[in-house]
């Protein structure tokens, strides 16, 4: 059974890579469900009869929202679902 990641970013590139690195890693298969936005992610996080999330992956610098408020919206829907943040090397 696939492990179901949640993909919040508005980075393209990002999303791509994460996307290959995945495809590649031995712990999978992944599948990988990605939006763009805080609301887009909420909304799914309240969707009950959308297959579960497994972890979320998420970029704190979204056009919606930054930062902590970032994750602390979304900790408060999921708090039994692992968040990691990702972010830009260059920040």
């Amino acid at each position: 059974m696939a492990n179901h990641i949640l993909l919040i970013t508005s980075n393209n590139h990002d999303a791509a890579t994460l996307e290959s690195a995945l495809e590649k890693a031995q712990d999978g298969p992944f599948t990988i469900e990605w939006v763009t936005r805080l609301a887009l992610a909420q909304e799914r996080l309240q969707a009950p009869q959308q297959k579960a999330i497994d972890a979320i992956l998420v970029d704190l610098e979204l056009p919606d929202s930054t930062g902590l408020a970032t994750f602390t919206a979304l900790f408060a829907l999921a708090p039994g679902i692992p968040i990691m943040t990702i972010s830009d090397l260059d920040a």
